[in-house]
C-alpha cells in the first residue's frame, strides 16, 4: 500500500504513475489499486442514412472508459458528419466534425457511447459511410 500511497502524494485528484505504480489509481482522495486492466481495439464500419445519427459504440455497463482512436468519414453526400461522445446520456467534450475522404484521431476518458450524425441539406440522398477504431483501456 506505501508504493500505491507514493503514487498519490500532493495530488488529490490525479496520479502520479511509474512502471513501478502502474496500477495506481486515485479516487476521491484515496488511494486504491485496480487488479486487472482490460485491454481492447475494437474497429466497427457504420453506414447512416442521410439526416439520421446512429450510435457507432456503446460499452456494456463501464464508465471507467480511456481510449485513443479515429473516426474515418469515407463516402457519402454530405460534406462532413458530426460525431458526439456521451457518457450516462448526457453530452461531453465539443462535437468533432469529420470531413469526407479524412479522419479525426482523439483520446478521450469516461464516455461510455459514441454517435454520428450524417447532416443532410434536405436534397441529399446518399448514406455516410465510415470506420470507428478504438483502443481501450478499461480499469476493473
Amino acid at each position: 500500500m506505501d508504493s500505491c500511497r507514493n503514487c498519490c502524494q500532493g495530488k488529490p485528484v490525479q496520479c502520479l504513475c511509474s512502471r513501478r505504480n502502474s496500477n495506481c489509481n486515485c479516487h476521491r482522495n484515496q488511494c486504491s489499486r485496480h487488479s486487472k486492466l482490460i485491454k481492447d481495439c475494437i474497429c466497427a464500419e457504420w453506414s447512416i442514412p442521410p439526416s439520421q445519427t446512429q450510435t457507432i459504440f456503446q460499452s456494456s455497463g463501464h464508465e471507467h472508459i480511456f481510449a485513443t482512436g479515429f473516426v474515418r468519414f469515407d463516402d457519402g453526400d454530405s460534406d462532413y458528419v458530426t460525431v458526439r461522445f456521451f457518457l450516462n446520456g448526457s453530452e461531453i467534450g465539443l462535437p468533432i466534425n469529420v470531413f469526407r475522404d479524412s479522419s479525426v484521431a482523439f483520446s478521450l476518458t469516461r464516455f461510455d457511447r459514441v454517435t454520428v450524425e450524417c447532416l443532410s441539406d434536405g436534397d441529399l440522398s446518399e448514406v455516410c459511410e465510415g470506420e470507428i477504431c478504438l483502443n481501450t483501456r478499461i480499469a476493473v
